[in-house]
């Protein structure tokens, strides 16, 4: 009832989703994981193309688990990060759990991503949805972020929705981390070998699968999330318009190399803007809400 009435008053819905991990507090890993060796491990594998997921460190898994994740392969096994595991660029930031009790899921198995597409295909046409933001996506490899976003396109497409959304939380520093998950993703999208810059294997090899699919979305030829916010950005600008920073490095931002960067990568939708898919918001879930920290300030939002 909300979507539709939503719907009836010509506003679009976007469904906030966690795709790195799964909670549950009472799911225990029975060994100690050797967490650095683990992450550059999988790391290794990942820019060789091989899937190969093994590892010595089993879950004891609890009673209430869910159900269609309830298998050691579906999960890295790399035990928690710190915060600059988490917050950085290395192969923890990929393969680790944010926290304890935070499972990482391994989204380089098939069988996995299939499975999680599948379910979100279903809130897609169960709830009517307009598009998915993708929490956590910087957290994920790349092959996923492929073979998902190409996925909900099509499976869209077929429910009438030929815009649908897919926009990543893509939370790093690096803009060269942020382009590589978007649009082109730093690949001939016609000839996926032929790559702009050194891509993961495992991201070449699922475009090659994926090509003839993405190619036939005359929308959005290419793989990659449709859309991404510079999360970083997003808080400076969030802070300009409170006054708490010099507007002036918003405007910079704008004419960056940064910038540049994402839009080499970007797939306009068409009729819109050349930059159209790169967003800039003031509000996250992970925030306190804006007006809340600017009491009687209203008029900053007019």
């Amino acid at each position: 009832d909300l979507v539709a009435e939503a719907h009836r008053h010509g506003i679009y819905v976007v469904l906030d989703v966690v795709v790195n991990h799964l909670c549950d507090v009472d799911t225990h890993y029975v060994d100690t994981p050797d967490h650095e060796a683990c992450a550059q491990h999988k790391n290794d594998l990942y820019w060789k193309g091989s899937a190969a997921n093994f590892t010595d460190v089993h879950m004891n898994f609890s009673a209430n688990f869910f159900p269609p994740f309830r298998s050691e392969a579906f999960f890295n096994r790399c035990g928690p990060n710190g915060v600059a595991d988490t917050s950085g660029e290395t192969p923890a930031a990929i393969f680790g759990d944010f926290v304890d009790g935070m499972f990482d899921y391994n989204t380089m198995d098939q069988d996995f991503q299939e499975i999680f597409t599948n379910l979100l295909k279903y809130w897609v046409a169960y709830a009517d949805l307009d598009g998915l933001r993708l929490d956590a996506a910087k957290h994920i490899t790349l092959d996923f972020t492929a073979y998902m976003s190409t996925e909900l396109r099509a499976y869209a497409q077929t429910l009438g929705k030929p815009n649908f959304l897919v926009i990543g939380e893509e939370a790093a520093q690096d803009e060269d981390w942020k382009a590589m998950s978007l649009g082109k993703m730093d690949s001939d999208p016609k000839d996926p070998l032929n790559t702009m810059v050194p891509v993961p294997q495992a991201l070449t090899q699922r475009l090659v699968d994926l090509k003839s699919t993405y190619l036939a979305n005359p929308q959005f030829p290419a793989p990659g999330l449709s859309s991404l916010y510079n999360f970083n950005m997003s808080g400076t600008s969030r802070n300009a318009l409170r006054c708490e920073e010099d507007s002036s490095t918003v405007e910079a931002y704008f004419s960056s190399y940064a910038r540049r960067t994402l839009l080499s990568q970007s797939v306009p939708q068409k009729g819109a803007d050349a930059d159209a898919q790169l967003w800039t918001c003031i509000e996250l879930h992970d925030w306190p809400r804006f007006l809340g920290l600017t009491p009687n300030k209203e008029y900053l939002l007019t």
